[in-house]
């Protein structure tokens, strides 16, 4: 039979060729005839076939498979062939690809932490930020399609880390980041929102990479990924320290047309440091394949100092006007450390057993301290401003799991576990007041959450389908000592969930469903009725009769590639009940009160797009971004805005020049964003990066300047009966830094 010749080339998603990947043909006609080849040091193959009817597979280790079936008749040229990157299927591989990028999988989105020029130097919050939907908030929360509530976790561990603790995290120490907006019923049901996963690079070989910035204003940074490997021992450990100096502003303006007072301004400047420590270490033992355990420690610390200065403006309806200056002094530090033993036996026909048990906690002081020399604040306002607040917080939390893993048939897989977690928390707080008694709030809460599940899993061919259910009991006593109350919660609930992808026709499209159910339950600070007086005019407290609020989580998801392009489009719906929001109300002619009430069912309907098209070797466009639709179904006293759409879009431009020199552009806007009565203003805002590589790109020194026209304002307002609020914060988001990153072992 006449031969003929098949070519082509196999490239990475940077368009590098990859060696010695393996190329099979299969003929469909006839079962024996199978043939293969690998490709050379550039990526190149070729093959002599008879004619026929072929499956074609490629395969790389640490990339996805990727095959498709072609009648042969002619000298054929394939072409490039692009092999995604797999880290799924090789978990401990060191994947920095030139640029980071987004993969949908089941009910998540995986964004591999690349070489970005922006991200050198910068934190897990500011890598967070190329996803669609997420945005930060005012107080350095994560919020995702329009809810705060998401979860951390660490290397696939759930934490009690706050979010805000991200701004904290140092991005070079990052494999990658997994937004899981649709969990599967193995994940903990806490967090409407989903979870943020954090995954930290290491490897199985033995390498040593070294990082280091330098920002401006003052900011610097140093630390090393790591790794250790022999046969049966792998060593791993990610460290970093930061140190920083910042200026922050806020300028708070209240109107209250109807009252006495009907101007508050409070204008307060900042001007500190701050450390930051952070290490992850790792130890496994695998003396053969059937067997491995593993120790990991993950530690945290910042320690932030500042000092202020708080100018208040009074004015009143008989056009009077008052001004009061107090100065304070506050620290925070905390420390979180969290350790895990986990063990994994592969029994016989691929069953396998997996034991963790997991013991964190943290501990956090906080302490303000404001000078009144000079400053008399009888018969004002503000008589009852706080002079001094000490505070510290401890809390333990426990968590034991057990995973068994059976398959069914060839491809159907049974999963079940079971998991106990316990949660305690103390918070000791004492406040002295400028013109009254000292107040102490002495609160605890203790947690105990006991949860089964099942999961049956299925891939065959194009279609891949995940269908799960959970049970939870969850118990929770929190007593306010300082009141002698106790409330009690109590929570019996299932939560199914299901995730379904099918991968359609020869080139890389995929649709996929997800749904899950997940719960929010009240936070400590969210039920206490403690009283807060840190601003005398705006007062807060906890509502100790919060229902948890239940969310319904829907996805459809498209995705896409050619030669040239590659996109992501989905389309959302989460409906929460007894959805948990903030309500200010006024509460006499000079006080307002924040508190937390359930205001019925709310609908977030949109959707949200990433796209990536290499117009050239030298030119790479990107574009990301979502709109959604926020729908309170109840009326309330409390919801002033519904019906309302909210949307951001990110562009970037990434140009590659001669002699390894690159350089990204990225413009970012967010429109204003609705709340019940609560509106976050528009941002927009400019990074600009250059890199030079060097020693074979080894090495990179990078120059970012991140917010180049420094325009970026964190801006609120809330609206309601009588009043009107509004809060700019003004960070030093406008930040030069030099970043030298370097692989001094590989």
């Amino acid at each position: 039979m006449s031969q003929i010749t098949v070519s082509g080339n196999i490239v990475d998603q940077d368009n590098q060729p990859i060696s010695y990947a393996t190329i099979a043909f299969q003929s469909q006609t006839i079962s024996s005839r199978l043939e293969g080849v690998f490709s050379d040091n550039e990526g190149h193959f070729e093959i002599l076939l008879p004619p026929d009817q072929y499956l074609i597979t490629f395969q790389m280790v640490g990339y996805k498979r990727l095959e498709f079936e072609r009648l042969i008749t002619a000298d054929l040229n394939l072409g490039k062939l692009v092999l995604k990157e797999n880290v799924k299927e090789l978990e401990e591989v060191i994947v920095r690809t030139e640029r980071s990028y987004i993969e949908n999988d089941l009910g998540k989105k995986t964004l591999y932490v690349g070489s970005d020029l922006a991200n050198a130097g910068s934190t897990a919050v500011d890598v967070l930020e190329s996803l669609p939907s997420v945005t930060t908030t005012v107080t350095g929360n994560i919020n995702v399609r329009g809810s705060e509530n998401v979860i951390i976790y660490v290397n696939g561990r759930e934490t009690k880390r706050d979010p805000k603790s991200l701004q904290f995290i140092s991005a070079d120490a990052l494999q990658k980041i997994e937004l899981i907006t649709n969990p599967s019923a193995k994940y903990d049901a806490e967090g409407v929102a989903g979870i943020i996963n954090l995954v930290y690079a290491k490897s199985k070989s033995t390498k040593l990479e070294v990082f280091t910035s330098l920002s401006s204003p003052f900011r610097g940074s140093v630390g090393l990924n790591t790794s250790i490997s022999s046969d049966e021992f792998t060593f791993n450990v990610n460290a970093s320290e930061r140190r920083s100096l910042f200026e922050n502003s806020e300028d708070q303006v209240r109107l209250t047309p109807g009252d006495s007072l009907r101007k508050y301004e409070n204008l307060t400047f900042s001007e500190g440091q701050g450390l930051t420590r952070e290490i992850s270490v790792g130890l496994s033992y695998e003396p053969d394949t059937s067997f491995s355990i593993g120790l990991e420690v993950n530690y945290l610390r910042w320690d932030d100092e500042a000092d202020q200065t708080q100018n208040g403006l009074f004015g009143y309806a008989n056009s009077t006007m008052q001004i009061i200056e107090l100065t304070n002094e506050w620290l925070e530090i905390e420390d979180e450390v969290s350790l895990t033993l986990s063990s994994e036996k592969k029994l016989k026909r691929n069953e396998s057993v997996k034991l963790q048990f997991t013991a964190g906690g943290e501990n956090e002081t906080n302490n303000t301290s404001f000078n009144n020399e000079n400053v008399n604040v009888s018969l004002t306002p503000i008589q009852q401003s706080v002079q001094s607040s000490d505070e510290t917080e401890d809390q333990r939390y426990y968590q034991a799991k057990l995973d068994y893993s059976k398959p069914l048939f060839k491809n159907l897989i049974l999963e079940v576990g079971a998991v106990s977690d316990a949660f305690d928390l103390n918070v000791n707080q004492t406040l002295s007041f400028f013109e009254s008694d000292q107040v102490d709030n002495r609160f605890k809460i203790e947690m105990d959450k006991y949860a089964g599940y099942a999961v049956l899993e299925n891939k065959r061919n194009q279609l891949e389908y995940a269908l799960g259910i959970r049970y939870e009991q969850f118990r929770s006593t929190s007593l306010q000592k300082s009141t002698d109350s106790t409330f009690t919660q109590r929570f019996n609930n299932l939560f199914p969930s299901l995730q379904w992808k099918y991968a359609i026709g020869e080139r890389d499209y995929s649709l996929g469903f997800n749904f899950t159910r997940r719960i929010n339950r009240p936070s400590f600070w969210e039920v206490s009725p403690f009283l807060s007086y840190t601003d005398p005019l705006n007062l807060e407290t906890g509502n100790p009769f919060l229902r948890p609020e239940f969310g319904y989580l829907y996805e459809l998801t498209y995705s896409g590639s050619w030669e040239k392009l590659s996109f992501d489009l989905t389309g959302f719906r989460r409906t929460t009940e007894d959805v948990i929001q903030r309500v200010t109300s006024p509460l006499n002619e000079e006080q307002l009160l924040v508190s937390y009430a359930n205001l019925g069912t709310r609908n977030d309907d949109g959707i949200e797009w990433n796209g990536v098209f290499d117009v050239s070797e030298m030119i790479t466009l990107e574009a990301s971004g979502s709109a959604y639709r926020t729908q309170f179904k109840e009326e309330s006293q409390a919801v002033f805005f519904s019906g309302r759409w909210n949307w951001q879009s990110r562009f970037k431009q990434r140009f590659r020049l001669k002699r390894d020199w690159i350089i990204d552009l990225t413009e970012y806007y967010r429109a204003p964003r609705y709340g019940a009565q609560s509106i976050s203003l528009s941002q927009y805002y400019i990074n600009a990066s250059i890199q030079k590589s060097f020693q074979q790109k080894r090495g990179h020194v990078t120059l970012s300047l991140r917010d180049v026209l420094d325009s970026r304002v964190f801006g609120t307002e809330v609206v309601g009966e009588g009043f009107n609020l509004e809060n700019n914060y003004k960070f030093q988001t406008q930040v030069l830094t030099l970043s030298v990153r370097y692989k001094v072992l590989d």
